[in-house]
């Protein structure tokens, strides 16, 4: 009787430890920065709006505002994907501080002038 009940404690204890060590784990900062290594970049195209918004993204071209004509707006960006959506907080590689995909974007919208995440513009 005394070995079952030694036995159920230690299940019960085990159990709420797995479970303390599984909430801990994806209460993690899932807007942290991660890093492109496990990451495929895709090819994305600004819609309109704000161009730091990842929902005013497509996988498809505006038809009657092609890339590279005038530089007013961003028109294309490269970007891991994130639910249909480019991931904005994911590491640039190979920039040096590191930089992510957003803040390529607002740099690129400052000074009209492509990076490795904003590819060309087009008119707005």
């Amino acid at each position: 009787m005394k070995k079952s009940n030694l036995i159920a404690g230690v299940t019960v204890f085990s159990l709420i430890l797995g479970i303390f060590y599984i909430v801990k784990a994806s209460n993690s900062n899932i807007d942290a920065p991660i890093s492109n290594m496990n990451y495929l970049n895709q090819t994305w195209y600004f819609q309109g709006g704000d161009p730091t918004n990842p929902d005013h993204y497509s996988d498809q071209p505006i038809p009657n505002k092609p890339c590279g004509e005038t530089e007013e707006v961003i028109c294309q960006i490269s970007a891991p994907d994130s639910l249909g959506k480019p991931r904005m907080s994911a590491i640039v590689p190979d920039t040096s501080p590191s930089q992510t995909v957003l803040q390529q974007i607002n740099e690129a919208t400052n000074n009209l002038t492509p990076n490795e995440t904003a590819l060309s513009f087009r008119e707005e």
